[in-house]
């Protein structure tokens, strides 16, 4: 009988055991895989910038008021906005994963082809108008920057800086879409919760687990 028992109670501790493992050795894997498909994700990235990228043509007429002499002039150009991938920020808090969108950087390529074009000038004054109205380079040189500075205010106030933003969190939730847990994509730094744990794009997988254990 003291055999059976023996053999009976290492029978339960084995079975003990067995369910012990079922019921853990999952979550661990999990809390495992977690950081390192997170870098994976991160190292992809750069990948990710070019398709965030929003290019468009656009022409913006210039009225110009100088000293005795005034101008109209448009301009071609090329309006690019992306997100510099160095810049965005990564914290983790549980298995929740903080992304903070880097403001974005708005590119302004004047057309290769139309570029810039004055159409018009004509005097302020007396002097300029019997002897004849002509722009100095300092002139033309303003006026092209005076059209770079409308452009930029244009892109702000029609809602394409906001549509590339908008773009951008959407494809920063798909790339991150098969990381267990929650992502999170904020505008601001300000807005991580102060327990978020910071988690660089370089960091090895090896710490990234040793701060993820630390939840």
């Amino acid at each position: 009988m003291k055999k059976r028992t023996k053999w009976l109670l290492a029978l339960i501790i084995i079975a003990v055991i067995a369910l012990l493992l079922f019921l853990f050795l999952p979550k661990r894997e999990k809390s495992d895989k977690q950081p390192e498909i997170f870098l994976s994700v991160a190292s992809d990235l750069r990948e990710m910038v070019r398709l965030t990228t929003i290019e468009g043509e656009r022409i913006v007429p210039i009225t110009y008021k100088g000293k005795g002499v005034s101008a109209f002039g448009i301009g071609h150009y090329r309006a690019r906005i992306s997100f510099d991938v160095e810049n965005i920020q990564q914290a983790i808090q549980g298995d929740t994963i903080y992304l903070v969108l880097p403001e974005p950087q708005v590119q302004i390529l004047e057309h290769e082809e139309n570029g810039f074009t004055i159409y018009d000038v004509w005097g302020n004054n007396i002097a300029t108008r019997i002897f004849g109205a002509k722009l100095s380079v300092a002139d033309e040189n303003e006026m092209k920057r005076k059209a770079m500075r409308q452009l930029q205010s244009d892109l702000r106030q029609d809602g394409t800086t906001e549509r590339a933003k908008a773009e951008a969190r959407e494809l920063l939730h798909k790339m991150f879409g098969i990381v267990p847990g929650t992502v999170i994509v904020l505008d601001t730094p300000a807005a991580l919760p102060p327990t978020a744990q910071p988690i660089p794009l370089d960091q090895p997988t090896l710490n990234i687990q040793k701060q993820d254990e630390i939840q």
